[in-house]
């Protein structure tokens, strides 16, 4: 007979053929010291949607109070998606995927894409186990030697798939053990890859949308001139490597791109480099390598494994992104780094820092934050950091996020000390 197809991680969601929601949002600003602009603002939106199969409808509309008062409708997007291989062609104000130095521009107009991140309607995972039992038995799903799950089986042939590994190298082990003796009596593994930054094996994204910049003013949509073509390619060539190209056109404005993502044991690392050319400077490049290890996060029951990531980037002053509006005063070489930790399974600590050397002007600017997370009742954060510009002159902020975990809601509180301004959303 054929053999039982076995998840290894429970409760799969699958899509429904319809569903619809509403969701009410309001928020409420206060600027401690009045300036210019209102002392108080706030907002109150109502923004739904409806799908029918694979097709989506969406709008929201908003109503704004300071000096912005008025009702605005805003979002109206139609979307026909494919949620198996994350398919989607998307009509009306759309936010497409970036990349490198491409601007992250929000467009009226069109875009069809294809994702990459592992979907978690349709396990992409199509490595698998084949295990026969003569007899009923108790196995184990061992990943990286801790079991992340036992279940009982009758005596058969089983398929196992879809394993929940970790990130990075991951060894699988499938282990059955005989009711009666206790002793092992069947067991197979393998290795696998897992990096969701990356693809499987031959797997391949695409991003291309065409529109017209616009921006969301305090009174009503601004639409530039022209017309932005944006456009990305990816495909893994084996299942540690990606390789990919970008562009972005707008007016007499081109950026072209690649990059390259490489799977390593200790992490992943991520070469981007761009050209930009335009009618009105001279053409100019930029350049970042970042490498980041597989612990950035905390996960449960490994506690006090620090993630840790540095980056460097060199940028010359002829280039310029398409929406930068200012040009870059020198060559500029830039370093970042940064150490994350859990202290236990809710509380997490992380400090950051950065240098930069612009080499025309001789000058340097420099700073280091540092943030405490909790988890536990109350989401929090507290953040604070300390800055000194390219001229010397230096500032600290200190910043806070509380959420209460409240269901159907989105509620938290925000305070900043160089803003000067409190915001409550629910």
């Amino acid at each position: 007979r054929d053999p039982v197809i076995f998840d290894s991680s429970p409760g799969v969601i699958k899509p429904l053929a319809f569903s619809a929601f509403l969701n009410f949002r309001a928020y409420k600003e206060v600027n401690i010291e009045p300036s210019l602009i209102d002392k108080e603002r706030g907002s109150l939106s109502l923004d739904g949607a409806v799908n029918f199969y694979d097709w989506v409808f969406r709008h929201e509309g908003i109503y704004l109070s300071g000096y912005e008062n008025g009702f605005y409708f805003r979002d109206l997007i139609f979307r026909k998606q494919n949620l198996k291989y994350l398919e989607q062609t998307v009509l009306g104000s759309v936010r497409p995927p970036s990349v490198g130095y491409q601007a992250d521009q929000e467009i009226l107009g069109l875009n069809v894409s294809k994702g990459y991140v592992q979907n978690l309607y349709f396990p992409l995972n199509d490595s698998f186990l084949e295990l026969i039992i003569e007899e009923d038995s108790l196995v184990e799903i061992r990943v990286n030697n801790i079991v992340r799950r036992s279940i009982d089986l009758d005596a058969g042939d089983y398929i196992f798939r879809n394993f929940p590994v970790d990130y990075g190298y991951n060894i699988v082990e499938i282990k059955a053990y005989s009711n009666e003796t206790e002793k092992i009596i069947a067991e197979k593994s393998l290795t696998y890859f897992f990096e969701p930054e990356l693809m499987l094996e031959h797997g391949e994204d695409y991003s291309y949308s065409v529109g017209t910049p616009i921006e969301k003013t305090a009174d009503n949509w601004f639409e530039n001139s022209g017309l932005i073509h944006s456009g990305i390619y990816r495909r893994n060539i084996l299942d540690n490597l990606l390789v990919g190209a970008n562009f972005q056109i707008f007016n007499d404005h081109t950026i072209l791109g690649i990059e390259n993502g490489i799977g390593l044991p200790l992490g992943r690392l991520h070469v981007q480099a761009s050209h930009s050319s335009n009618i009105n400077t001279s053409k100019g490049f930029a350049t970042r390598l970042d490498f980041k290890n597989y612990s950035t996060l905390v996960k449960e029951g490994l506690l006090f494994i620090p993630g840790w990531e540095f980056g460097v980037e060199y940028q010359n002053k002829q280039f310029r992104r398409i929406n930068q509006i200012y040009i870059n005063p020198s060559d500029a070489l830039s370093l970042n780094s940064g150490v994350s930790i859990g202290l236990t399974r809710w509380v997490g600590i992380e400090v950051r820092g950065y240098y930069t050397f612009f080499e025309e002007m001789n000058r340097r600017a420099k700073g280091v934050g540092c943030s405490i997370s909790n988890r536990f009742l109350l989401n929090t954060r507290f953040s604070a950091s300390y800055d000194v510009d390219a001229f010397g002159r230096s500032d600290w902020s200190l910043w806070f996020y509380g959420s209460i975990n409240v269901p159907y809601t989105n509620n938290n509180l925000n305070y900043r000390r160089d803003m000067k301004t409190i915001k409550w959303m629910f």
